[in-house]
């Protein structure tokens, strides 16, 4: 049930790589969560919403019901986070978003949040994860199947933006 509380690093192999941070972010963070949000999304939360979210006190020893993990490169903001919702009764990790910069898109930063944030979530006492993901979005389904999800329902018409159908994705968490 515990947290680890230290930034992960990951470094490449070859010295000219960069080397990044997995953290969990505060309500001082949220200004850049909310700009990388609004710059990945069409229906984004505010930085008040994000603000408010992340300013509740966080237990030392377990996730809060709501965190949000950023990844960031040695050399700048942030390129990278994943959302999620904890509801820990239910024994239940929920994705909300995973964003990741254009910029940074295709380095494994979305693979790296999203297993860190399952095993954090495991670590917790959550045994299942799920999360919704528009029918149409091909890039977060290969990530998600590739991370062991599988459909376990459908809502239809879910996204207001565009009509687009709501995947609901699950899977067992060790």
């Amino acid at each position: 049930m515990q947290m680890r509380r230290n930034a992960l690093q990951y470094s490449a192999m070859q010295p000219d790589k960069p080397r990044y941070s997995i953290v969990m972010l505060k309500a001082k963070d949220a200004a850049a969560l909310a700009a990388l949000e609004a710059a990945c999304f069409s229906t984004a939360w505010s930085e008040e919403r994000y603000a408010a979210l992340l300013s509740a006190a966080h237990d030392t020893t377990v996730l809060p019901g709501f965190c949000v993990f950023g990844l960031r490169a040695s050399r700048s903001g942030l390129d990278a986070y994943i959302s999620l919702g904890l509801h820990h009764a239910a024994g239940e990790a929920e994705i909300y978003n995973i964003a990741v910069r254009e910029a940074c898109r295709q380095r494994g930063h979305g693979g790296r949040l999203l297993m860190h944030a399952l095993r954090e979530a495991a670590l917790s006492g959550c045994t299942r994860a799920l999360l919704e993901v528009r029918a149409g979005n091909e890039a977060a389904l290969a990530l998600y199947a590739r991370a062991g999800f599988q459909e376990c329902g459908r809502r239809k018409r879910y996204y207001a933006d565009t009509d687009e159908d709501a995947l609901v994705l699950c899977r067992d968490l060790p």
